[in-house]
């Protein structure tokens, strides 16, 4: 059980809903998606003693990689390390890849989009609100408050930028209706409340080793 809320912790952000990044971007801006890079500071407000929460993700940063129809999202903190991968294949159809970078034994989940929105349709139904005033400066953008209400009652406080175009549901569903790129948000659980703060957005062409399955070509994986 525990193993499993770890596993949606990490996981919030990248909640997918369509079958491919050309289905998600038609209509839209998509030139900022090929090479952007968001840099994350994960930090953990305890309300009592330490949990495996905070040992496990407080001081942690957090990478979204994104170019063109590819994307990862890489998690680094003192105990662990693991990947999100989103690759199309020959089709253009994308693939979800969970990699466990760290410990003795690394961990590979390869499912499709439809099983992982399967996963994550507590995410389907999303009621947004956004506040003329509460803004702040993150990462030397000016942003915007917002509120996203879950519909099981749980809500996620968003700062967004409008600098930026909102990134497609593909990456970050629970943001789809926020206008620009959320640059912070928070939530809190149990024994306390998570925090993702942006450090950095850059637009950058990406190296195409940051996409490839533990250095290796995506063919040459076995599952």
């Amino acid at each position: 059980m525990r193993t499993l809320f770890l596993y949606t912790m990490l996981l919030l952000i990248l909640l997918f809903s369509l079958t491919s990044v050309q289905a998600q971007t038609a209509g839209t801006d998509s030139s900022h998606l090929n090479g952007l890079v968001i840099s994350y500071q994960v930090s953990v407000s305890q309300k009592n003693k330490k949990t495996t929460i905070s040992e496990t993700y407080n001081g942690g940063n957090q990478t979204l990689f994104i170019s063109g129809n590819k994307a990862r999202l890489r998690l680094v903190s003192l105990m662990r390390i693991e990947s999100l991968f989103f690759l199309p294949g020959e089709d253009s159809v994308i693939t979800v890849y969970q990699v466990k970078e760290s410990g003795r034994k690394n961990i590979r989940e390869k499912m499709t989009v439809q099983e992982w929105k399967d996963r994550n349709k507590k995410y389907d139904s999303l009621q947004v609100e956004l506040y003329e005033t509460g803004g702040k400066k993150i990462a030397g953008y000016s942003c915007n408050k917002a509120m996203v209400q879950l519909a099981d009652g749980r809500s996620i406080t968003a700062y967004y930028t409008p600098e930026f175009p909102t990134l497609p549901a593909l990456y970050q569903p629970a943001f789809a209706g926020l206008p620009g790129l959320v640059l912070e948000y928070s939530y809190s659980y149990e024994a306390g409340r998570i925090t993702y703060t942006a450090t950095a957005v850059r637009q950058e062409q990406i190296s195409p080793d940051i996409f490839l399955l533990q250095g290796k070509p995506l063919p040459s994986l076995q599952f």
